[in-house]
């Protein structure tokens, strides 16, 4: 689960980060921790938007099933 703020973080061209760059970083790091998880897609959209203009609150809850 994410807020809009996730997605539509923006760098200095006002392209936003988009579902398509968090699908991909899930599915390259889903073997991590739910935490390790958390800290690899904020620490990934603070450094793109980091020259950006656009800012709104970011907010991650990640589920991780036991099998």
């Amino acid at each position: 689960i994410y807020s809009d703020g996730v997605t539509e973080a923006a760098d200095e061209e006002f392209n936003a980060y988009g579902e398509e760059r968090l699908y991909k970083i899930i599915q390259a790091n889903k073997h991590l921790s739910a935490k390790e998880l958390i800290y690899i897609i904020l620490d990934d959209v603070i450094k793109y938007s980091k020259n950006g203009q656009y800012s709104d609150d970011k907010t991650l809850v990640i589920i991780k099933r036991i099998k």
